[in-house]
């Protein structure tokens, strides 16, 4: 009861009344609020500070020791906080500003991915500040649409009873994303807009990694049996879509840099089953390296998964019902 109390107290905060502060803030003045917020958050949550601890502890077939996993916790919550705050900044966004917060590396995949006429598929992960791909291209012109789940759908999902101050900042949660230049294609609707999209030549954007959905494959993960969505690379294959991979990276400034990979090539020759399956393989072991570098950036999604594989019609990794370990 204290810590769902708690958790409303800071919800109230984060959207009464820095949601009307941090967009007057500098870059440098919101990171520092960030750290600080982090580390107070990280004492205030044992459990997903204990889920991270866990998860960090198997992946790799345990590459990382309880000493290491201290520091990469203690980062992870302080990155959690700092792009929370980031959001905050979505309404007030603008071309100059996001310039200053992130660059992009590799835009002629794009650019040669959308010469041909059919559409791109961004595939991402739940990596790092992954919703700053949207205005970091939305801003440069580019017509991007984001697939996503409405957070109302997913508390109906998950059974969640939530408390009103938890209801209202979900709702503005959602009209702070809706602000920013893409619009939103929701999963629990219709997937026609998906391909109306692709034959106008525009960007669609999908993380493959998220919680429900029906259509997943089990695949090797970061030294585990991981169920992750076959879905863009489905659509690929019916619609002709060029997929590219992308990851967004927190540099060591606090900027960010939206890495956009070279295209996973689809093979029309083979099945779509078989053939999603083989790219899916391949863009898994593209995120593995990108976790194996930068854990902290990963460290909520997995946290997450285990404290809601109980609920989620089809978990993220297929051990949890193990138990628990550390």
């Amino acid at each position: 009861m204290l810590l769902n109390f708690t958790k409303d107290i800071i919800k109230l905060i984060l959207w009464y009344p820095l949601r009307w502060i941090v967009p007057f803030l500098p870059l440098r003045m919101i990171f520092l609020v960030g750290n600080l917020s982090g580390a107070i958050n990280q004492k205030l949550t044992r459990s997903l500070s204990k889920a991270m601890h866990e998860e960090l502890s198997v992946i790799f077939n345990g590459k990382y020791s309880r000493a290491e996993r201290g520091p990469i916790v203690r980062q992870a919550f302080k990155l959690m906080a700092k792009n929370r705050l980031e959001e905050l900044l979505f309404q007030s966004l603008n071309r100059e500003k996001t310039d200053r917060l992130v660059t992009i590396k590799n835009l002629a995949a794009i650019d040669s991915a959308l010469s041909g006429g059919k559409g791109v598929i961004l595939v991402i992960a739940h990596f790092g500040a992954n919703k700053l791909v949207m205005p970091a291209l939305g801003f440069r012109g580019y017509q991007i649409n984001q697939v996503a789940g409405k957070p109302t759908e997913w508390i109906r999902i998950f059974g969640e009873e939530l408390s009103p101050v938890s209801k209202m900042a979900y709702q503005l949660e959602l009209k702070n994303e809706q602000a920013l230049p893409a619009k939103f294609i929701y999963v629990f609707e219709s997937a026609r807009p998906i391909f109306r999209c692709l034959k106008k030549n525009e960007i669609v954007c999908m993380a493959i990694d998220g919680g429900g959905g029906a259509r997943k494959e089990q695949v090797g993960f970061l030294g585990r049996q991981a169920m992750i969505s076959t879905g863009p690379f489905r659509i690929a294959q019916r619609t002709g879509a060029v997929v590219l991979p992308a990851f967004v990276l927190r540099q060591s400034n606090n900027t960010h840099v939206l890495i956009v990979e070279d295209p996973i090539e689809m093979n029309p020759a083979v099945g779509e089953g078989e053939n999603s399956l083989i790219c899916l393989k391949k863009f898994v072991n593209l995120l593995e390296t990108y976790v194996d570098r930068y854990p902290c950036h990963y460290a909520y999604r997995l946290a997450l998964g285990r404290l809601v594989w109980q609920k989620d019609p089809i978990p993220l990794f297929t051990d949890y019902m193990k138990g628990k370990r550390s």
